[in-house]
């Protein structure tokens, strides 16, 4: 059983990775510089992330392979050559990859993040929050060629877990005193979810261990 208890719609401060383009008229000379800056916002409108989004700029030569030239942590502030580029950004669970190219204009980029945040807390009822740690498990909703889900993230935590997602569908697994619960969640991007999970009782526990069906915990 799934509680979903409040949903709180804002322009959230922080975001996930991003895939970044430059369009521009001018034509440059190859080795021109210019001052590009980056960074990003999880919704358009939402404001820029002060830390915590990674970039990594990686200079592509004509056969296309990668030099890595800069490891800065958002948001970006360089000087680059004009050229075409490639910009890997990451932020907790997800990583996005995407060319841009430096044309002679020099502009501020914001980058739009398809994402969202949850909150997801283990409790025994309404009201009746577990005490003790909880191990979070939060997967791919599909699965991958070999048949698994993807993992996200993975963390062990006495407080509520929030966390930053990609839009979408997951797969949450809480495991607290070796009892393993599972639920799919939804993330939309630009909203803020708040998921409490009702603790599967044990004693479903132990029928599914006579059965041969219980997951996430020895029997």
């Amino acid at each position: 059983m799934l509680f979903v208890s409040r949903l709180t719609r804002y322009l959230l401060s922080a975001g996930l990775l991003a895939a970044v383009s430059f369009a521009g008229q001018s034509a440059v000379a190859a080795g021109d510089t210019h001052r590009v800056r980056i960074d990003a916002e999880v919704v358009t409108g939402a404001g820029p992330i002060r830390d915590g989004v990674e970039f990594t700029i990686e200079s592509m030569t004509g056969d296309y392979r990668a030099t890595r030239i800069a490891e800065p942590v958002g948001p970006v502030q360089l000087d680059l050559t004009a050229g075409r580029y490639m910009v890997t950004a990451v932020y907790q669970t997800a990583v996005v990859r995407d060319h841009i190219v430096v044309d002679g204009i020099d502009d501020y980029l914001t980058i739009n993040l398809n994402a969202g945040w949850v909150e997801l807390d283990l409790i025994h009822g309404v009201g009746r929050a577990v005490r003790g740690e909880t191990v979070w498990l939060v997967e791919s909703y599909g699965k991958m060629a070999n048949g698994n889900r993807k993992e996200m993230h993975k963390a062990a935590s006495t407080k509520p877990l929030i966390l930053a997602l990609p839009a979408g569908w997951f797969v949450v697994t809480a495991e607290h005193g070796g009892v393993a619960t599972r639920h799919t969640i939804e993330v939309t991007a630009g909203v803020t979810y708040t998921y409490d999970i009702v603790k599967k009782q044990v004693a479903q526990a132990k029928k599914n261990c006579a059965q041969g069906t219980q997951t996430g915990q020895k029997c």
